[in-house]
């Protein structure tokens, strides 16, 4: 099972954050939108310097001598990124019936600090975009994550609350549910065999286990024939 992070791992919400931090350094919001989507990616495929980065951003909205954007960033993350408590007991919960849990997410070093270490440390492995080289939801980004894995597209799970990252999971051979909620992703697993449907089962039914359920009914369905043709031969 992989979990992103912002938007599933964390509440999170990139425009509000940057609407607040335009407000308070009076700066027009969509010159500073443009600026973090022209930059941001770069960044977070490892291609550029954290510090480089935001002085750039500094310079190029005219605030050399202002309060440093980046200050006034982590001071909002502080306040607006907030775990999901509901998120991380389920993935708890999941590595108790056996599942493996892991992180894929689009995000650069200060951020790794900041939330991998902080709420991902159960998650293994921690699939950071920065250091894959490339970012979700990018082809090659999947591919590169897949073999870090070392599992089969087949029994990979991305959870994500991005339509484009999910879509482009799904091209790559794994299962794909776009996250909104606990319950949801759990119905989602449910309707793929990889969890019981009654509540008082216990463990997973993944990918191996589904394909042993198979081979039972279809041995079932072999042993049915065979009586069915004893039966109907003439004495």
């Amino acid at each position: 099972m992989i979990f992103d992070v912002g938007g599933v791992l964390i509440r999170w919400d990139d425009r509000r954050v940057m609407d607040e931090a335009a407000r308070r350094l009076h700066v027009d919001r969509e010159r500073m939108y443009e600026l973090l989507h022209r930059f941001r990616p770069d960044l977070q495929a490892g291609r550029g310097d954290v510090d480089a980065f935001w002085e750039g951003f500094e310079r190029e909205l005219g605030l050399e001598v202002a309060p440093s954007v980046r200050a006034l960033w982590w001071r909002l993350l502080e306040r607006e990124a907030q775990p999901r408590t509901d998120v991380l007991r389920w993935a708890e919960e999941l590595r108790g019936m056996g599942f493996r849990t892991a992180l894929f997410s689009n995000t650069d070093a200060s951020h790794r600090r900041y939330f991998s270490e902080r709420w991902g440390k159960d998650f293994s492995p921690r699939l950071l975009s920065y250091e894959l080289g490339v970012v979700k939801p990018a082809p090659e980004a999947f591919r590169r994550a897949r073999e870090k894995l070392g599992t089969r597209a087949s029994e990979i799970c991305l959870l994500d609350d991005v339509g484009a990252n999910v879509r482009a999971a799904q091209v790559d051979g794994w299962r794909g549910h776009k996250f909104q909620s606990v319950a949801g992703a759990r119905r989602f697993l449910q309707r793929l065999g990889w969890l019981p449907r009654s509540p008082r089962a216990r463990g997973p039914l993944g990918p191996a286990a589904k394909h042993r359920a198979g081979r039972r009914a279809s041995d079932r369905a072999t042993k049915t024939r065979q009586r069915a043709r004893a039966t109907a031969r003439p004495a």
